[in-house]
């Protein structure tokens, strides 16, 4: 196993992470700024 595909692997889950852990931070500023409970805020919660 040559340790190549191994990094790239680790590189695009934590790319993926950080997207996703953006957009999540996203939504909550956008449902803070509207102050419109949101049924996924409340499913979170």
């Amino acid at each position: 196993m040559s340790p190549l595909p191994i990094l790239a692997l680790i590189l695009t889950v934590s790319l993926t992470l950080a997207v996703a852990h953006r957009l999540v931070a996203a939504r909550r500023q956008r449902a803070r700024l509207r102050k419109q409970p949101l049924s996924s805020t409340r499913a979170k919660h």
